[in-house]
């Protein structure tokens, strides 16, 4: 646990780098492990590193070593969308990002469905779906109220053109 809380604060402080040694050392630990949620969070992390650095076959091969299991988790199913959505691939983009927000929700993960509401939105809006306003209005809300905006800079910045587009409608700004 003490090295993935170093791991986590190494991203979200955006020292990607360090971040990544962080998550390679975790996997090295991981190696031989039969269960399902340390090498699961392990290669997500990684995954989501990789994507986050527009190199798509690394975060492609990272979701691939990710035991196969009839419900992947919620970050698995988060990453899946992010990595989708860093290819234009929104019909694959849409459904890992609502599954991983209501199996976020389910599991009463505020961070992660806060994540993943903002990336649906983003990703309903890029695909100019017209309800991509009224989800990112939904996703703001979520923010507000659980005060969560300083965790999540890196996601802000992914979506920065659904939330200036949301600034454009009288009603959502």
């Amino acid at each position: 646990p003490v090295m993935a809380c170093l791991a986590q604060l190494h991203a979200r402080e955006g020292h990607a780098r360090q971040s990544a040694a962080v998550l390679q050392d975790m996997l090295t630990l991981t190696v031989g492990l039969q269960g399902y949620e340390a090498r699961a969070w392990v290669h997500a992390h990684l995954a989501e590193h990789h994507a986050r650095q527009g190199r798509l076959s690394e975060a492609h091969a990272q979701l691939r070593e990710v035991p196969q299991v009839d419900q992947p988790s919620a970050h698995v199913r988060f990453v899946q969308g992010l990595v989708a959505a860093r290819q234009g691939l929104w019909s694959k983009a849409r459904p890992a990002f609502e599954g991983a927000l209501r199996q976020a929700t389910d599991e009463r993960r505020a961070l992660l469905a806060a994540r993943a509401h903002l990336h649906l939105a983003s990703a309903l809006y890029a695909d100019a779906q017209p309800e991509a306003l009224e989800v990112l209005e939904e996703a703001a809300d979520r923010l507000l109220r659980l005060d969560l905006t300083p965790a999540l800079h890196t996601d802000l910045a992914d979506c920065a053109e659904v939330l200036y587009a949301g600034l454009m409608d009288p009603y959502l700004a």
